[in-house]
């Protein structure tokens, strides 16, 4: 974890913190260590170093995206922070990702639910992938496996927070036919 003083533009001041970790980024009062802002992981889209500032682009629950720019002077150090915390993730949602044979064997069981009435494809996704992850293609692969476009949307989702490249979601989104759907699951 890193900590770090701030001061965002155009308000210029010392007296807040920054504390980046993997499970996002909170602004605290230097003063008392309140938090003034918390930001999940999850929900930063994206960061842009410059000079002496940092811009994090960050989405709300409705998929708005807004940034935070923070001016500071440690921006190598905000950098390499960030790098370790997603070489960590990645490292970790590799070890934790479905081999070929499990892939397999989820297909395999996707495909004798589609239609049938025991447990739906959802149901049978969550089960066999809660708490492991997929590379896109893969991810690709279990989508494609769904008729049902509602069904198909809601795997979708679910497998948007079991990647291991979250950068290669767009992956997912082609198994659809049209725009209209890509652009409701965004």
């Amino acid at each position: 974890m890193l900590s770090l003083p701030w001061s965002p533009h155009p308000q210029r001041t010392d007296k807040a913190l920054l504390e980046i970790s993997k499970f996002g980024i909170r602004i605290l009062d230097r003063s008392d260590n309140q938090v003034i802002k918390a930001i999940a992981m999850s929900l930063i889209h994206s960061w842009s170093p410059e000079a002496r500032s940092i811009v994090f682009v960050c989405t709300n629950g409705n998929m708005d995206l807004y940034s935070i720019e923070l001016s500071t002077t440690q921006c190598e150090e905000i950098l390499s922070c960030l790098q370790q915390i997603v070489s960590q993730v990645l490292s970790t949602r590799k070890e934790q990702a479905l081999n070929e044979t499990e892939v397999i064997d989820l297909l395999s069981s996707l495909n004798k639910q589609n239609g049938s009435s025991d447990m739906s494809q959802l149901e049978v996704l969550k089960s066999q992938v809660e708490g492991r992850y997929l590379t896109s293609e893969k991810a690709f692969l279990v989508a494609s496996s769904f008729s049902d476009t509602f069904d198909k949307m809601e795997a979708t989702l679910f497998l948007q927070s079991h990647l291991v490249d979250q950068n290669k979601f767009s992956k997912i989104l082609e198994t659809f036919e049209s725009e209209e759907e890509r652009q409701n699951i965004w």
